[in-house]
């Protein structure tokens, strides 16, 4: 259970986890959880299951997820970094 737990969460992730203002990010995490354990209850996951392989906080977990969006986001636009001798 724990395994099939954990690639829905890895998928759910890659899904809906976009780029959200910091000012918002924890009330959105907790709607993203919501969500998150509602299209995991359809998928059959209890949400036991989901708060352990989300570390036990699932709506830490997202800020989290949140927050590397934010990093890759600004990678991205920002490009490599370079070091000038």
């Amino acid at each position: 259970m724990r395994c099939h737990a954990r690639r829905f969460l890895a998928d759910w992730e890659f899904e809906h986890i976009k780029g959200v203002a910091r000012a918002n990010r924890e009330e959105h995490a907790r709607l993203l959880a919501e969500k998150c354990r509602d299209d995991a209850a359809k998928a059959g996951i209890n949400k036991w299951a989901l708060e352990i392989v989300a570390g036990g906080d699932l709506i830490r977990k997202l800020i989290g997820a949140l927050n590397e969006a934010e990093f890759r986001q600004t990678a991205a636009v920002s490009g490599p970094t370079r070091r000038f001798r």
